[in-house]
């Protein structure tokens, strides 16, 4: 007598098992490459584009930079400390948060972090696009820090050191790599600024840094908003890619 079998389920030969296991294997590859990129970006470094002319001509508008995050100390997460690490020098060019804009809780960065991480970088809870940086986020030189005194006359600045008796020029210490303009219509109308060029002196405190975009009267700085402090300061500028033939170290 025969026997009849019925298959409750269709036969998976050796080339189906092979090309399940190769779309396991690309799906974990690129699942460890996305949270590896993610890590290194929170923690070492991160690409940065520059979209405004206030740094020109050390950093012309569409420049693609490194900025180094280690450098200033290993980012704790949850929070805004660091561990470790220096904090910005004088003549570093910073990727900083500016007062205007209000800084989002660590937890919702760290949300948004998974989210960009799942989604490709695709989706963000800030509606950023899958940019590297918060709002707001720019670009701009460290010329004072903690202690020093900081003054302008006629759109150049002077310097006066902690512990020092004497004032500087941060221009003539890089020999014409600063353009100064006098903004006239520069900014929009209802903006404050010191249009005559001239700031009386003014002595930083504990944790406070003094920024200046290059392009002077062009640059929404310090000079306009203030001072921020080391926490608003997220990593410094190393490097430029992009374009090629202005490929290498900046400072």
């Amino acid at each position: 007598m025969i026997h009849s079998v019925r298959s409750t389920g269709s036969y998976r030969g050796p080339e189906d098992r092979s090309a399940g296991n190769r779309i396991r294997v690309l799906l974990t590859v690129i699942i460890i490459f996305l949270v590896w990129y993610r890590l290194f970006t929170f923690f070492f470094a991160a690409g940065v584009r520059v979209e405004s002319v206030g740094m020109e001509p050390t950093v012309t508008q569409g420049d693609g930079l490194l900025a180094s995050r280690i450098s200033l100390g290993l980012p704790l997460p949850f929070t805004d400390s660091r561990l470790g690490g220096s904090g910005p020098a004088r003549d570093d060019i910073v990727v900083f948060t500016p007062n205007e804009v209000r800084p989002e809780p660590a937890v919702l960065r760290a949300a948004d972090g998974i989210v960009r991480l799942l989604s490709f970088e695709r989706l963000s809870l800030r509606g950023l696009h899958g940019r590297e940086w918060e709002p707001g986020t720019r670009i701009a030189r460290v010329i004072a820090g903690p202690g020093d005194t900081v003054s302008m006359v006629q759109w150049h600045y002077r310097v006066q050191r902690a512990g020092s008796t004497s004032s500087s020029s941060d221009i003539d210490e890089r020999d014409g790599a600063v353009r100064v303009h006098r903004p006239g219509f520069a900014f929009d109308t209802d903006v404050v600024l010191p249009l005559s060029g001239n700031m009386a002196p003014r002595t930083l405190e504990a944790n406070e840094y003094w920024l200046a975009g290059d392009n002077r009267g062009r640059a929404f700085d310090s000079l306009h908003t203030g001072p921020v402090s080391g926490e608003q300061i997220h990593a410094r500028v190393v490097f430029r890619f992009t374009p090629l033939p202005r490929f290498g170290g900046i400072r």
